[in-house]
This record gives C-alpha cells, sequence and structure tokens, in this order.
C-alpha cells in the first residue's frame, strides 16, 4: 500500500552532464520536478499521498532451500555482507556493514568450524571490493570506496600499512605473482576505469592504467602475463601484467548497456571468455584480442569453465 516514485537516472545518456530531480513534500501531495542539463524544470506531477496506509501485506517466512546439502555449519554474522566472501589458508573473509553508512568491518571465519577468529575495523568507510589473502591467509587486502586500501595481519586483526588512491575503488582486489623473488602485485580497478597495480609488501604503486573510460566493477582475470577485464566503456581490455601499458582493446557491441563489465572473465589459456547483457557469449584471442566466435546463447552476467577447459 506504499506508493512509489521512479525518477530517472541523473546521468545523461548524451554526455553532457548529469541532471536532477527535485521531489518535495506539501503536505497532502508529493511534487515531482525533473531538471535536464540545461537547467530548465519539467513538471511531472503532484501525487497525492494516502491519509492512512493499511497493514503491510504478509510476508513469506524466510528460510531456504535444501538440496540435498549437508549443512556444516552457520554463521550469523549480525551485519549486512557488502561484497563477495573470499577464502584462503582456511579462513574465510567476509566483508561487512551498513551499506551508505561507512565503517566496514572485515570478519575472518575459520572454515572449518565457523568460528570468527579476528575482524579488521575501524580503519575502512564502505566497502563493495570483495578483499583477498596471501595465500596462508596470514595477510588480507581490503579496499573502500574512498579509495583507501590497507593490509592487515589476521590472527591480531591490527593493520599493517595503508595507502590511498584517491579515487573509489569498484573491482574486486586481485593479487598476482609479479617478477622473480616471491614479488606479488596487488590489482585495483576504480570509478574512472583505471586499474592500479600496487607492490604487496609496501602498497607503493607499480603501474597505472587508464586506458577504460568507465567503471570497472567486476574481478581482473590474471592470465599469462596479461591481465583482462571488462569495463562499462563496452571494451574488454587486456594490458601487460608487468608493465601496465594496453595491449588490446575489444567489443562485440559498443552500447554502453551491453558492456561486458559484470562479467568476471574466464579462460582455457588460449582465448578469453566474456558475456554481456545482449546476451551473447564471446571467445576472444588472449593473444591478438580478435573475436574467435561469437554466439548469443541469452546469457547475462555470469560465466564458468569446467575444469578441463572444455565447457563453459
Amino acid at each position: 500500500g506504499i506508493p512509489v516514485l521512479t525518477v530517472r537516472a541523473s546521468k545523461s545518456g548524451s554526455g553532457k552532464g548529469p541532471g536532477f530531480s527535485i521531489i518535495e513534500n506539501t503536505g497532502r501531495d508529493i511534487s515531482l520536478d525533473e531538471i535536464d542539463v540545461e537547467g530548465r524544470s519539467l513538471r511531472i506531477g503532484d501525487f497525492a499521498k494516502p491519509e492512512k496506509f493499511g497493514p503491510p501485506p504478509p510476508q513469506p517466512e524466510v528460510g531456504y532451500a535444501n538440496f540435498g546439502v549437508n549443512v556444516l555449519w552457520r554463521t550469523d554474522l549480525r551485519r549486512t555482507l557488502t561484497a563477495s566472501p573470499t577464502t584462503s589458508g582456511g579462513s574465510i573473509f567476509a566483508a561487512t556493514g551498513a551499506p551508505g553508512a561507512g565503517a566496514a568491518t572485515i570478519v575472518v571465519i575459520d572454515a572449518s568450524d565457523g568460528r570468527i577468529r579476528s575482524n579488521v575495523s575501524g580503519h575502512l568507510g564502505e566497502v563493495i571490493s570483495r578483499p583477498v589473502a596471501s595465500e596462508d591467509g596470514r595477510r588480507l587486502y581490503a579496499a573502500d570506496v574512498s579509495g583507501e586500501v590497507l593490509v592487515a595481519d589476521t590472527s591480531t586483526g591490527s593493520v599493517l600499512q595503508t595507502v590511498n588512491l584517491g579515487e573509489r575503488i569498484t573491482s574486486a582486489l586481485v593479487l598476482f605473482p609479479r617478477g622473480a623473488g616471491g614479488a606479488r602485485g596487488l590489482l585495483a580497478g576504480t570509478l574512472s576505469g583505471r586499474m592500479h597495480c600496487l607492490d604487496s609488501e609496501t602498497l607503493e604503486q607499480v603501474w597505472v592504467n587508464g586506458d577504460a573510460h568507465e567503471m570497472v566493477p567486476s574481478c581482473p582475470l590474471v592470465v599469462r602475463g596479461r591481465v583482462v577485464y571488462g569495463s562499462w566503456d563496452a571494451h574488454l581490455h587486456s594490458i601487460d601484467a608487468a608493465s601496465g601499458k594496453q595491449v588490446w582493446a575489444w567489443t562485440g557491441n559498443d552500447n554502453f548497456y551491453y558492456s561486458p563489465a559484470g562479467c568476471v572473465p574466464c579462460t582455457d589459456g588460449d582465448r578469453v571468455f566474456s558475456c554481456s547483457p545482449d546476451g551473447t557469449v564471446s571467445a576472444v584471442s588472449l593473444a591478438t584480442g580478435r573475436c574467435v566466435w561469437r554466439e548469443n546463447y541469452d546469457a547475462w552476467e555470469s560465466l564458468g569453465i569446467s575444469e578441463d577447459r572444455k565447457r563453459l
């Protein structure tokens, strides 16, 4: 019984700049005006508020379906999960918080029994990027939307080092081998489309690539010395993992709405596979960036590859 008003997105499709809406509560009515990019006002309408709201309709009891799964343990974190959990070294790492309220906590959970081992809190704002941990699970890397990146000791929850990239971090974080001597790089994609590579020990910047022109919201793929990721600029990008220089950029549909940004790409070692909201799955040569095949399977933004790398 609650009325809902929906307004258009503030971003202009023409690229001229944003517009906005004015919603005014006048007592008995709610008025809605739309202001375009030139500052002109358009009255959408006046909407009467009901004098009395009725009781909300009954909601089904919250539950889950068990398709023959043996539940070993369950842990209630009592906070909203704001990013996908990740696992390493026998632990599960979960970013929690209240969306829009900041003050994230990264909870470290024992994967064998669900016991909370430690947590990292008080250092990050809102976290939407999936965190990542070292292979032994002892060092945790996390980032928030303000651009803050930290590395923490998972046994104590103490923060070892922080750095701020100066822009909003939107992609999942990825650790990858970088050169000899066990050096590792930490990848972070941003709202502006930049891909940052930091040294995992010092958090010093190794390189930054700005060839993508829109947000990188997904998880970068590292394969054969390349970093491959989708952006909302409608392209799949491949850059050199050592230097950060672009190797190729490919698109099968240059429409913003059909960007391969939401899909985590996968690979058989020679081709990169991705799908987009236009329903298509594309196979692109890792070496050249040329399309090998492209078919419409009414797909969306989820794609995986079998262990033998023969089936998608």
